[in-house]
């Protein structure tokens, strides 16, 4: 997901910290985010908080151009959207492949990381 933020963000609108880091582990305690499974997507928009589907849809929204499109989906009850987020996230790399090398940003994308 950091790699597509990354791709589409060209406002520079938003900043990735895994939530294992120690900065990702700071702004968790910050905002009392504690106890979310590793790999849950999580939004922090000035003193709200959004999670699973919603943060993701949010995102789009802000990532602007057709991606804002997706934002519609948001009128869906969460107890729908997220169930299929989470089998989308659970799935990602069998359907999506997985990269052999890990991600370490250039230069150029360093400023995005907290």
């Amino acid at each position: 997901m950091a790699r597509w933020i990354m791709r589409y963000d060209r406002r520079d609108r938003f900043r990735l910290a895994a939530s294992q880091s120690a900065a990702g582990k700071r702004v968790l305690e910050k905002h009392g985010i504690l106890g979310t499974e590793e790999d849950s997507l999580i939004l922090l928009e000035g003193a709200e908080v959004y999670l699973h589907s919603t943060a993701a849809l949010r995102i789009c929204r802000g990532l602007g151009g057709p991606l804002r499109v997706l934002y519609l989906l948001a009128v869906l009850p969460r107890f729908i959207r997220d169930p299929v987020y989470r089998l989308v996230a659970r799935n990602r790399f069998r359907w999506f492949g997985r990269r052999k090398e890990c991600f370490i940003p250039d230069r150029s994308q360093q400023h995005k990381f907290l």
